[in-house]
């Protein structure tokens, strides 16, 4: 009976290292060869062909101007940016009205 218990025991950690591995390639995005895909003036919709939909950062239409009303909302001459995070990699993109302005990576 103690046999049964250990391979099914065997079993179950050999399933979650498997789950484990193939979850861990779906944030396969955020890599150096995708990074260099990424050419200025490309378009956010070719970009998160590239790398999926990223998270933006630095929402203006928030924090402290925005209690004294004051409307920081995007314009076309303000960068908005976007990051792509897996791990202790991450791709950072600035944005200009829907291009793309200025990149950078970490981790690689």
């Amino acid at each position: 009976m103690q046999s049964s218990n250990t391979r099914r025991f065997a079993g179950f950690v050999i399933m979650s290292a498997i789950c484990l591995s193939v979850s861990a390639c779906g944030d396969g995005k955020v890599t150096k060869a995708n990074f260099d895909k990424l050419q200025l003036e490309m378009t956010k919709s070719d970009v998160e062909s590239i790398l999926g939909a990223g998270t933006q950062q630095g929402d203006p239409s928030s924090g402290v101007a925005a209690q004294f009303g004051v409307n920081l909302a995007p314009s076309s001459n303000r960068d908005q940016i976007y990051v792509w995070e897996s791990g202790n990699k991450s791709i950072t993109l600035h944005f200009r009205g829907d291009k793309l302005k200025y990149k950078t990576s970490a981790g690689f």
